[in-house]
């Protein structure tokens, strides 16, 4: 271990460290002091383009304080100050379509601050969706630093980032789950003798068996998202990359298509049920009795609201104080509904207008799609395998079923680490072509 390597892994953990002071102590108890005292130390942070600050900022931006506000404006800024790199790497039109809508986003602040009098940072926040696309270009443009130290640095943030979670020393945050999903993926590794660590396989174990045995955490978003990623990582492991790209291109986002369109049109005909036991699901029927309540009175009801107020307003640009909607159950009540329409495409249109709405929409798709491709190179590191896959599938699936993975708080696990991806298969090929 040469001193280089000393050093970085040393930086690494310093400033993980203070990031777990920073969301344990600092911003709870701190308040904007301490946030206007860390805003230097973010952005600086940000403006190193190294991977070695990574898994600090994951940490920080998991706050859900205004610290994500200062570490994305960061992102956008560098973004354009890298813009020549990102050209290089292919990423001109995509570029084009964040860049064009800066404008719209600017007025969007500058219309909350002034004529709504919100507080800048919160007034920041209103564009958040839009802000987390840049986490995909910070994730390409810091390819160069990444190392296996950092990898591993990941998991381990992850890792204490739950068990704070479970002793009370912080709150709820979106990247909790992000523990769920890598360490549910990293099973894989075992299945296909790509490992033997003695830390990580309990700790896969566990965080799959919390979730297929349906314990109190469990989500039906959980369960599907953590047994993809570990299918999907498991085939990478076993050569089924041909199959992998067929299942993760543009056929799951053409089903959600189809889903929305069913949901919505079909819900108000359904049974009316009650809300199943989650904990008491034992069989596939009492899995698909849970399946259905699901979909069609605790999804489809909130997708019909954000539709229909879409056709309602039929806005192409933002409406600043756009009204929380009102879902129809399947037992015609009525009630509004203040966290949106619980999807992303039917949200990024509610809420920034038909011209934004779609354009992010598409360019989420499309990132998904040309990040995938990071699973049809042989031989990566078999940390990175889980990574990949979690991130991949996340966003996939909660472009049903949520909205947080274009969310500040958690978009450096699934657009950064898209945008990593992204990166290592741009780099190989150019590799592999030289």
């Amino acid at each position: 271990m040469n001193k280089k390597h000393i050093h970085d892994t040393l930086v690494i953990y310093l400033n993980i460290l203070v990031g777990f002071v920073a969301i344990t102590i600092g911003y709870p108890y701190g308040g904007n002091v301490f946030i206007l005292a860390m805003a230097p130390y973010l952005i600086y942070m940000v403006f190193k383009c190294d991977a070695k600050y990574l898994p600090a900022l994951i940490l920080h931006c998991a706050s859900e304080t205004s610290a994500f506000s200062v570490v994305f404006l960061s992102f956008v800024i560098l973004s354009i100050y890298k813009y020549k790199a990102l050209f290089n790497l292919g990423l001109k039109s995509l570029f084009w379509v964040l860049m064009g809508l800066l404008p719209v986003f600017i007025w969007l602040v500058m219309e909350y601050i002034f004529t709504h009098n919100m507080y800048p940072p919160a007034a920041v926040a209103q564009s958040g969706y839009y802000l987390s696309f840049f986490a995909f270009f910070y994730g390409v443009l810091i390819i160069k630093t990444l190392s296996k130290s950092i990898i591993s640095a990941v998991y381990v943030t992850l890792f204490v980032v739950y068990v704070l979670y479970l002793t009370n020393a912080i709150e709820f945050t979106r990247v909790v789950v992000g523990f769920t999903f890598l360490f549910s993926s990293s099973l894989a590794l075992f299945l296909a003798m790509r490992s033997k660590s003695i830390i990580l396989l309990p700790l896969s174990l566990f965080a799959f068996l919390s979730v297929i045995t349906i314990s109190e955490e469990s989500t039906l978003t959980t369960l599907f998202v953590s047994v993809s990623s570990f299918l999907v990582a498991f085939l990478y492991l076993k050569g089924k990359t041909t199959l992998i790209q067929k299942a993760t291109g543009i056929l799951p986002f053409i089903l959600i298509i189809v889903l929305y369109t069913y949901g919505i049109n079909s819900y108000l005909n359904a049974d009316s049920a009650f809300r199943p036991e989650q904990t008491r699901i034992t069989n596939l029927s009492d899995l698909r009795t849970w399946t259905h309540w699901k979909f069609f009175q605790d999804r489809a009801p909130y997708w019909a609201g954000g539709f229909y107020q879409i056709l309602d307003y039929k806005h192409l640009f933002p409406i600043p104080e756009m009204p929380d909607i009102i879902a129809t159950f399947s037992n015609r009540a009525e009630r509004e509904i203040t966290f949106g329409s619980h999807t992303t495409f039917i949200e990024l249109i509610r809420r920034y207008g038909i011209i934004a709405g779609a354009l992010l929409s598409l360019s989420l798709v499309y990132i998904v799609i040309i990040s995938r491709k990071v699973l049809s190179l042989p031989k990566l590191n078999p940390l990175l395998v889980p990574l990949f896959s979690m991130a991949i599938v996340t966003t996939i699936v909660l472009s049903l079923t949520g909205q947080y993975q274009i969310l500040p708080g958690y978009a450096l696990l699934s657009i950064g680490v898209l945008g990593i991806g992204y990166g290592v298969n741009t780099n190989a090929n150019k590799i592999n072509q030289g």
